[in-house]
């Protein structure tokens, strides 16, 4: 299994570098970085909170990065709330004070989830939506950004650091090289992990 660490060493040794560590620490940070609002499987989750009568706020998971949706149960009954900006929640709620029922509405706002109508009981909520995960640390770290991704996170790491650090005639080269194989990998993880997902749709790809 691909970790951190043995990320880092490939590189180095594809380099023929051995004076970027920290250089190549940072370029493998910034690949994720790149890449992690991009849908996969790995990054698809689902949280469950229960509401509190008459608390409108919520804080979102703390690994959150885009939503896909909200469900809540109501008396056995599922439904999805309706997405509003909370300009609109404040328009709906005008000269209605601090009305409560059945959530219907939400919004997120200032990294929190805004419940309308504010609930007047305690509801069980699930939230899906697209997740950070564990950060990259340790030279022994691993996640699917180092295992299942590792050659396009590797390849993305490679070509910024010939194109920022190494630069150079030959390094310009070879980094459009590297773009080009790094457009060919992702198109294939992006393959792999859609026939994975659970709708079973693909997306086009944004290359």
């Amino acid at each position: 299994m691909s970790t951190y660490g043995t990320m880092q060493t490939r590189i180095a040794d594809e380099l023929k570098r051995t004076d970027l560590t920290s250089q190549i620490q940072l370029a493998i940070l910034s690949a994720v970085n790149f890449y992690k609002t991009d849908r996969f499987w790995w990054n698809e989750s689902r949280s469950d909170a229960s509401t509190v009568a008459s608390q409108e706020y919520y804080g979102l998971p703390a690994d959150f990065l885009a939503l896909d949706f909200i469900g809540v149960t109501v008396s056995s009954r599922y439904y999805q709330l309706v997405p509003k900006s909370a300009h609109e929640i404040d328009e709906i709620n005008w000269g209605a004070g601090t009305y409560t029922g059945y959530p219907a509405y939400f919004a997120l706002y200032e990294n929190n989830l805004r419940l309308y109508p504010i609930p007047n009981a305690v509801y069980t909520l699930r939230i899906a939506y697209l997740k950070q995960l564990t950060a990259l640390s340790a030279s022994a770290d691993s996640n699917e950004w180092t295992v299942t991704a590792e050659e396009l996170i590797r390849l993305h790491a490679k070509a910024d650091l010939l194109e920022n650090v190494i630069r150079g005639p030959e390094a310009v080269g070879e980094s459009q090289a590297l773009r080009f194989r790094e457009r060919e990998v992702y198109s294939q993880v992006r393959f792999n992990a859609d026939l994975r997902r659970s709708s079973g749709r693909l997306r086009v790809s944004g290359w």
